[in-house]
């Protein structure tokens, strides 16, 4: 989820495991296509390639990416990246789409207090990532974020302390300090800020 905030070294090992079936991990484990297994297994049983860490791709494997389209801050879909997988563009979801999602699984959330602030500020965040003159690195949540921060709050209160959570969800690492104060201000400004809000 959000391979489009990955860092570029991480992609270069993606690109094996996704073209070639194979991987080193950093433990010195081995994985490698199935085919080249079954070569293995002339010289070596079962038990003694896995004594040496070394593992098959199960045929079967496939990885299921999702990423925010590139924008001007994110320019992720490179010539190296776009072999690796099969694209399908998914539509955005609609505010009243994700409302009625939200309610159903968390029926317990009020819904002026928790879900409509929360997808208010996603909005507004999603907004400011599309203005292209801006140079932001705000962007909005993606819809894993949604349902933790609704899951997390169906069991503890809203507090101060979930100021924090939104604004590391809804900015990239590289913000500076001016524009996490402007991120901080949106937050209030969706109604994340009050004083029923436990301290």
């Amino acid at each position: 989820d959000g391979i489009d905030r990955l860092v570029p070294s991480t992609f270069s090992i993606l690109q094996r495991l996704c073209q070639d079936r194979e991987c080193t991990l950093f433990d010195g484990t081995q994985l490698v296509r199935r085919d080249r297994f079954d070569v293995m297994l002339a010289t070596y049983s079962v038990a003694e390639l896995h004594e040496k860490h070394i593992f098959p791709v199960h045929p079967a494997f496939r990885i299921i990416a999702l990423a925010n389209l590139p924008s001007p801050s994110s320019q992720w879909l490179t010539s190296e990246v776009i072999p690796m997988f099969h694209f399908h563009y998914m539509i955005p979801y609609t505010i009243p789409e994700a409302t009625e999602v939200l309610r159903c699984l968390f029926p317990e959330l009020s819904l002026e207090q928790y879900i409509k602030p929360l997808l208010q500020l996603d909005d507004q965040l999603r907004s400011k990532a599309n203005e292209q003159t801006t140079g932001t690195v705000w962007r909005g949540f993606t819809f894993r974020q949604l349902l933790r921060l609704c899951k997390r709050w169906t069991t503890y209160p809203l507090s101060v302390e979930d100021l924090n959570e939104l604004q590391k969800a809804g900015s990239d690492t590289e913000s500076s300090n001016a524009e996490d104060l402007h991120l901080l201000h949106e937050i209030v400004h969706a109604g994340f800020m009050s004083d029923h809000m436990e301290r």
